[in-house]
């Protein structure tokens, strides 16, 4: 329990509810109660519980709580967030992904690589723009490489060793310092085969590579033991997302580190201004919970139904139309794809995906993430189990509006 001082506050919190849910009720069974009253008690009853779990001041032993040198509850946190994502040394970034990002490429890479012989920074034309901005603060020289496309479709190919060779060999591998790039793009593919060649290649000539795993979160804790493994199989240091998979609460990313001395780095960058010395400690409590749940196997059973839920809403696209199709990993060069993400292309009729999501968006309950006109995302979570018929209808409904439309 010493490593753990906001189990007092969870139980104030407890308490405080308890409370403030009476004293609520009490103001509404009341028949000379008002909504002025009744509101204002709201308005106390959601401050005292913010109280408690957002400041430290209002409960003891939260003092140090964030302080990694401590070795108190956040060295605790990071430790088993480590092991739970197969990586020696871990730190949370309350910034999300694209700050911890920044923090990698603007502060601790310069601190990693001989600056006087290493300035340029290889990047891919799929980066996020924190990369951009990381490199500002770095002063890196940026040299983007282009990725290959499946043009009828519109979308990218997995970063591949033939394009990063390229761009070695035509600026000298001696005078970069990293590649940066994202292995899982936004459609949900990926290359393992090619981002381990990429990662050997780079080794031997001295270069870097630290990856935006932003959406390959669930990689370590997948259910299909073939398919788990560690980020760090592929780079020397990455970050990523797990609120994108549900795991953490949103804005808490990941930063996986072979070296410690560059975790350290990390923590000491934050130090300097980089991150929050208040975070939230709701949400500290709330990452605590959601690791117990991934150490006891319970988010791997979840993983679990989101692959069922997924491999039966492929079947039924790729059979509901003639028009839509699923987009394959084979389609762009892949050799994965996460199974939340299922890519449907209308490149085989004249539906413009951009207007299908829009129909849906507009007409039925949907979770198409994204579209261009030729591809529409869809996100699988465990809350499609009971609905699966609903969205095939709603898409089935959504097709045949607009074909009556043209």
């Amino acid at each position: 329990m010493a490593d753990r001082p906001y189990l007092t506050a969870q139980q104030d919190v407890i308490n405080a509810m308890m409370r403030g849910v009476q004293h609520l009720k009490s103001i509404a069974d009341d028949p000379q109660g008002n909504a002025d009253d009744y509101d204002y008690a709201f308005a106390e009853f959601f401050a005292s519980l913010t109280n408690i779990t957002e400041y430290s001041i209002s409960t003891k032993g939260f003092t140090g709580l964030t302080d990694m040198r401590s070795g108190g509850f956040m060295a605790n946190i990071c430790g088993r967030t480590a092991k739970v994502f197969r990586a020696p040394h871990a730190r949370l970034s309350f910034g999300g992904t694209s700050l911890a990002m920044m923090m990698l490429v603007g502060v601790v890479l310069p601190q990693w690589v001989d600056r006087k012989r290493r300035s340029i920074l290889l990047t891919d034309n799929l980066g996020h723009q924190c990369v951009l901005g990381g490199s500002i603060i770095g002063q890196w020289d940026v040299v983007k490489i282009e990725r290959d496309t499946v043009k009828h479709i519109g979308v990218s190919k997995p970063l591949t060793l033939r394009l990063v060779r390229a761009a070695v060999e035509a600026n000298g591998p001696h005078n970069i310092a990293a590649l940066v790039y994202n292995p899982m793009s936004y459609d949900g593919f990926r290359n393992r085969k090619e981002e381990l060649k990429i990662f050997a290649y780079c080794r031997k000539h001295g270069i870097k590579v630290i990856a935006d795993m932003a959406w390959s979160s669930v990689y370590s804790i997948v259910p299909d033991q073939e398919l788990q493994g560690s980020l760090l199989d592929f780079c020397d240091a990455c970050c990523t997302s797990p609120h994108k998979r549900s795991l953490f609460p949103s804005s808490v990313s990941i930063a996986l580190f072979r070296e410690q001395q560059r975790a350290e780095q990390f923590t000491e960058a934050g130090r300097l201004g980089w991150a929050t010395t208040s975070p939230a400690f709701a949400t500290l409590m709330l990452v605590d919970f959601r690791l117990v749940q991934i150490e006891s196997g319970l988010v791997a059973k979840q993983l679990a139904i989101v692959e069922a839920i997924s491999r039966n809403l492929r079947t039924c696209f790729d059979e509901l139309s003639p028009h839509l199709r699923v987009v394959k990993a084979s389609d762009v060069g892949a050799d994965y794809q996460d199974p939340a993400h299922i890519l449907v292309s209308s490149a085989r009729s004249d539906i413009d995906c951009r207007t299908l999501i829009e129909w849906l968006s507009e007409n039925s309950y949907t979770d198409w993430e994204k579209a261009n006109r030729q591809t529409g995302l869809f996100l699988v979570s465990n809350h499609h189990r009971n609905i699966q018929s609903q969205i095939i209808d709603d898409l089935a409904e959504a097709i045949n509006a607009i074909q009556t439309q043209t």
